[in-house]
């Protein structure tokens, strides 16, 4: 049992391989928009001059 998954996984491991890259570099995506957002939002706060 143990062996036909560990083939059956070998088999498949590109594909494993591009959905996992795909995901990570989706995470990555979100992470660095909202991350840019916040500062961009942060530094427009902090550079707006009172009224």
């Amino acid at each position: 049992m143990a062996i036909s998954t560990a083939l059956e996984i070998a088999r498949r491991w590109p594909d494993f391989c591009v959905e996992f890259l795909f995901l990570v570099v989706f995470v990555a995506f979100l992470l660095f928009s909202f991350l840019t957002r916040g500062y961009a939002t942060l530094v427009i706060k902090k550079n707006k001059k009172p009224e």
